[in-house]
């Protein structure tokens, strides 16, 4: 059905973006990571694990770059859909990070730092043996 063609349509775009990072080609790893992400948010959702997957791709993408504010508006997609989804591991913490960090690149230094202090937290909770060596 239309669903299985929309994951097949997705895997090809995104195994293209693959290919095209392998050569350094951002720009078209761009292009191909925004159309997997549309075909993701109109055949499985916005909420997606594969569409919310895609916006850090496509985050990280255009962070290489420089594209910090499309960059930081993906993050920002995939952080919320992160935390609907109840998620409270590395995964959000590196997307909170590299929000941040983005947000530190715009120059918004108060937001990036709010958002840093929410990683470190999360990732003491999560790995509570990182405690002992931090203050080491």
């Amino acid at each position: 059905g239309r669903t299985a063609r929309g994951m097949e349509e997705i895997t090809r775009l995104m195994r293209e973006a693959l290919g095209f990072l392998q050569t350094e080609n951002f720009v078209m790893a761009e292009e191909s990571y925004a159309l997997a992400l549309e075909a993701a948010g109109s055949t499985l959702g916005e909420e997606h694990a594969t569409t919310t997957s895609l916006l850090g791709h496509l985050a990280r993408v255009c962070s290489h770059q420089g594209k910090h504010d499309l960059a930081a508006q993906m993050l920002e997609r995939q952080v919320f859909n992160l935390r609907k989804q109840g998620v409270r591991d590395p995964g959000l913490a590196t997307s909170l990070l590299e929000l941040s960090d983005a947000k530190q690149r715009l120059g918004l230094s108060d937001e990036a730092e709010k958002l840093a202090q929410e990683a470190t937290d999360m990732l003491r909770e999560v790995v509570p043996e990182a405690d002992g060596e931090a203050s080491g």
